[in-house]
């Protein structure tokens, strides 16, 4: 993890920083992820859930919840979130303003 002030400066707060290097922060850091627009996503007990902001998740407070298991990371870009599996898979999810972005079938092409 980076807390450079170019991560400030792209958006990700430092409270959400200074929370998951805290003792408060109850699971492994690679489970937790916040975009730019402070929507924060976290793999806990086989769910990842997604969370309006860093208070909503402290509160328990989910927007949304998928049973997925066996997540090993979660990142953030600026609108969205990615999920890698044990088994390889990658998940996506995030703003629907980019219709289409994420969360398409993988093809050889």
């Amino acid at each position: 993890m980076r807390t450079s002030s170019q991560l400030l400066q792209a958006g990700h707060p430092g409270h959400f920083l200074r929370y998951i290097q805290s003792k408060d922060c109850q699971i492994p850091i690679q489970h937790i992820a916040q975009t730019n627009s402070e929507k924060v996503a976290a793999f806990k007990h086989n769910t990842i859930s997604t969370y309006d902001s860093l208070d909503q998740y402290k509160l328990g407070v989910a927007a949304t919840s998928t049973t997925i298991g066996d997540v090993t990371g979660i990142v953030a870009s600026d609108t969205s979130f990615y999920a890698l599996t044990k088994s390889g898979k990658v998940f996506s999810w995030g703003d629907v303003r980019h219709e289409g972005s994420l969360g398409r079938e993988v093809t050889e092409e």
